[in-house]
């Protein structure tokens, strides 16, 4: 913990503690940097580093700069502990070197979910690492349930895995079927909430491996249009807190609740607001920023996965079409950008029946279309 405030380094001490982790302190970045080479050469690197945007010797982003930057201290993961009118586009922090970043004044929920995505990047097959994370993520849930999301698309796994945890869950995240595999392999879940078009092994591969390697045991829920063999039930996309709790309820809690249903229509605004709203209430009081995150995030990965459609598409490749449709898709109706999502859903099954000429006539189509996206979603940062 690197704060000058001693009252400030107690609080997140005492939150650190009561996970039985075990905390070393400086009051200066100076001190911090030398408190984590000397740890690294006894061979004891430290796991995190929680950094004050307000040092006396240094600002708390150049900081983590300094850290990311050697080679020798970048397996410790950096959480900034921002200041309220500090706020800057996410991207600017991740080229920073953070991990994570929160408002002050910090709480146990705020750094709950603070370490909690941090441990999202780590391998969930390491013994060290999956102890603090089950020790962290039972602090504060309401249940002893364990999910696990398998979901490549980090936004809808942002989100997914911030409305399990308000459900009251501990979450682990992998990225596709073969970490989720290994997931299953080293921790007992009580459901899985499976995305079905990942690179690597698909949903429908990974669900039909884990019925041969674990039987029946553990609910399945696709995040698709309908389930398929193996799969217990499934959500359509975007999901809704409302959903994720009826789902719980029917294959956690052991409560029978019909299963909701998709009503969500195009609407003549690029972005829904229902949808905003949704992801606006999300961060609450304690992380107004996340709103924003999850925008810049889109912002950031659309324009690159449309321009792998792109090179699919000149290149003929409807299977390769397909694949990236159903990614974009998938984030924009996350995002709320429904016609946008609709337009890629037309592209996707253009792709996987193979005519390229129709999912030409549509890609031209989505770039109008995602401008105004942009537009609506930049306006609404502004605002923010």
């Amino acid at each position: 913990i690197v704060d000058a405030s001693e009252q400030n380094r107690e609080v997140a001490r005492t939150y650190a503690k009561a996970w039985d982790m075990e905390v070393l302190e400086a009051s200066t970045a100076e001190e911090g940097l030398n408190t984590l080479r000397s740890a690294r050469e006894k061979d004891q690197p430290i796991h995190f580093m929680l950094i004050d945007r307000s040092l006396p010797d240094m600002d708390g982003k150049e900081l983590a700069s300094h850290v990311s930057n050697d080679l020798s201290l970048r397996e410790t993961r950096l959480i900034l502990l921002n200041e309220f009118g500090h706020a800057e586009e996410p991207s600017r922090m991740v080229r920073a070197g953070l991990d994570a970043w929160i408002l002050k004044p910090i709480n146990a929920s705020k750094l709950e979910m603070a370490l909690l995505h941090v441990l999202e990047g780590q391998d969930v097959g390491h013994e060290e690492i999956a102890k603090v994370k089950k020790r962290v993520g039972s602090f504060a849930t309401g249940h002893d349930g364990v999910l696990l999301l398998v979901e490549d698309n980090v936004v809808n796994q942002k989100v997914a895995a911030l409305l399990l945890r308000r459900c009251g869950y501990r979450v682990e995240v992998a990225r596709d079927g073969v970490a989720a595999l290994e997931a299953v392999g080293t921790e007992e879940f009580h459901a899985i909430f499976m995305d079905c078009q990942m690179p690597r092994m698909n949903g429908f591969e990974a669900t039909r491996k884990i019925r041969e390697l674990h039987g029946e045991n553990i609910p399945i829920i696709a995040m698709t249009a309908n389930a398929t063999a193996g799969m217990n039930d499934y959500l359509s996309k975007p999901v809704q807190e409302s959903q994720l709790k009826e789902m719980l309820d029917k294959w956690v809690g052991g409560v029978e609740v019909p299963t909701a249903t998709e009503d969500s229509m195009a609407s003549e605004k690029a972005v829904d607001a229902g949808v905003l709203d949704s992801l606006r209430a999300l961060g609450g009081e304690d992380d107004p920023e996340l709103f924003i995150e999850l925008i810049q995030i889109f912002l950031d990965d659309t324009p690159q996965r449309m321009t792998q459609m792109a090179e699919a598409l000149a290149g003929n490749d409807g299977e390769a079409i397909g694949q990236a449709a159903h990614a974009l898709k998938s984030s924009c109706a996350t995002l709320g950008a429904l016609i946008l999502a609709d337009l890629f859903k037309k592209i996707e099954l253009a792709g996987k029946e193979l005519d390229v000429e129709r999912a030409r006539s549509l890609v031209a189509r989505t770039e109008e279309e995602y401008a105004r996206v942009e537009t609506e979603l930049r306006s609404e940062m502004r605002q923010a």
